[in-house]
């Protein structure tokens, strides 16, 4: 019975936080935190378990910990492969926005501004905001993700931006926190 419970726990958790590691969005933020509550009691009732059966079970009672850690590392692997994906995906409806940005077909002021015209055909995305600077850098923000208190985070474009730290030169504070280059021209931020 006590072995059931491990395995709901840890399937539950490991989809759960797998699901919110690929798209972290408000509404699997507070039961994430929740479940991941329970899985810590679960973890330490494993290594209880484990520690007070040795004896009699042998290398079986070690078999809740063992699954408690391996549905981190899962989720940790699994999470990070589809947050890739998730980009690979929606790149090419992101990059369709910015030519038709970069070709003149939607203006783009010199201020960052929303830019509701390419919203409906970006995907994964719940805004579009973009600015064209006097040099000719289009920049251009893609944010994914929102969370509690203030976490923000999705890709940005900018045109001439080679570095991350070109990139933190040409974006707004505090939007962009942490940045890391995914390919040319395209950068991931959060904040």
């Amino acid at each position: 019975m006590l072995a059931a419970v491990f395995a709901l726990v840890n399937a539950s958790w490991c989809v759960l936080t797998t699901l919110y590691g690929i798209r972290r969005l408000p509404g699997l933020q507070l039961p994430s935190l929740a479940l991941s509550m329970v899985f810590l009691v679960v973890g330490i009732l494993a290594l209880i378990c484990a520690a007070a059966g040795w004896r009699s079970y042998r290398w079986r009672a070690f078999a809740p910990l063992a699954s408690c850690l391996l549905v981190v590392v899962v989720y940790r692997h699994v999470g990070y492969i589809g947050h890739r994906l998730l980009f690979e995906l929606s790149t090419p409806s992101w990059e369709g926005a910015i030519r038709r940005m970069a070709a003149g077909a939607i203006a783009v002021p010199a201020e960052l501004s929303r830019i509701r015209e390419v919203e409906s055909t970006c995907l994964w995305t719940y805004g579009v905001w973009a600015r064209k600077d006097a040099d000719g850098t289009l920049l251009v923000e893609f944010p994914i993700e929102r969370g509690f208190p203030a976490m923000h985070s999705g890709y940005i474009y900018c045109s001439s931006c080679a570095t991350e730290e070109d990139l933190k030169k040409k974006t707004r504070w505090p939007l962009v926190g942490r940045v890391k280059a995914r390919s040319e021209h395209w950068f991931e931020f959060s904040s």
